[in-house]
């Protein structure tokens, strides 16, 4: 599931998981929690701007990756959790699924502005280091994201839930 910040993700996440695979579900891996994780802090610490470097934010997608992979062939259902702006890390979830010859579904929640900026103007006790300004920035530099559903993530948590749940049955 990728998204600029505030567009749901880990709301979606959440709310589908325990419908994916077999039970108690699909695991959950959330960026946040990963760069927290390898940043030796609670996950609802806030972190400095310098941990968001790139060397730090290419290890979180890789570490992402390769646990989700291990887990799918494992026979887990995964569902990955982070903004996945650019190509590559896009490129790269997608390339663990298939060596992992299990199916991927990639879900680009979509939001307006003001609609993000506002949900993460909410956040309390929160995974997620975004802002307005980091939104911001999202914003300015979003590019075409190709071959994932784009799902309308406007509306309430629950209705996009519902609608994800019922495109993966198909």
């Amino acid at each position: 599931i990728g998204g600029l910040s505030g567009s749901g993700k880990s709301s979606l996440a959440a709310a589908i998981a325990h419908a994916l695979g077999p039970a108690p579900g699909a695991r959950v891996l959330s960026s946040d929690r990963i760069r927290k994780r390898l940043c030796g802090v609670p996950a609802e610490s806030k972190l400095p701007e310098g941990a968001y470097r790139p060397d730090l934010s290419e290890q979180v997608y890789a570490e992402q990756a390769a646990r989700a992979e291990h887990l799918a062939r494992d026979g887990c259902a995964v569902i990955a959790d982070a903004v996945f702006e650019r190509e590559d890390c896009r490129e790269r979830i997608e390339q663990c699924a298939a060596r992992a010859m299990v199916p991927f579904g990639g879900f680009w929640l979509e939001a307006q502005p003001a609609q993000l900026f506002t949900r993460v103007s909410r956040r309390t006790n929160d995974p997620s280091d975004a802002n307005e300004r980091i939104v911001r920035t999202q914003l300015d530099r979003q590019r075409d994201v190709k071959r994932w559903t784009h799902i309308d993530a406007g509306g309430p948590a629950e209705e996009t839930a519902a609608f994800v749940l019922r495109f993966l049955d198909g």
